[in-house]
């Protein structure tokens, strides 16, 4: 990432967490924890924008989004948890779904390595005592 990225990142980050911290204090909609809500959101965001967009950061990243926003609308009333949890799936399901018909590309560490490369050594196993 780089440094004009990360820089922006962390003002933006900075702003997220003063905002949920001032929305607690001045008792904005007091029933919600708008530093819980805020670090779901700023946690979604950061994995869609820290690298580049892939598979993973696109599913973890949309989702984290959709979760903050559930997460105001069950503590609002507006949504119970037997409701929300199943919609959070469907969620899940769907962004799945799009990112494979997207075909967005998986991020190199959860890629198979490339037959012929070389392999990270793995210490041997202990032998198991009975």
């Amino acid at each position: 990432m780089s440094p004009s990225r990360r820089s922006i990142l962390m003002s933006a980050m900075t702003i997220v967490v003063g905002v949920g911290w001032l929305l607690n204090a001045m008792h904005v909609i007091p029933d919600i924890d708008w530093i819980w809500t805020g670090a779901l959101a700023l946690i979604g965001i950061l994995a869609l924008f820290s690298s580049s967009l892939n598979r993973f950061s696109y599913i973890v990243g949309f989702f984290l989004l959709l979760a903050s926003v559930m997460s105001v609308l069950r503590q609002t009333g507006r949504v119970t948890p037997n409701v929300e949890v199943p919609l959070l799936v469907i969620g899940f399901g769907l962004l799945t779904l799009t990112a494979e018909l997207l075909r967005l590309p998986m991020p190199q560490w959860m890629r198979d390595p490339q037959p012929g490369a070389p392999q990270a050594e793995h210490p041997p196993t202990p032998p198991r005592v009975h």
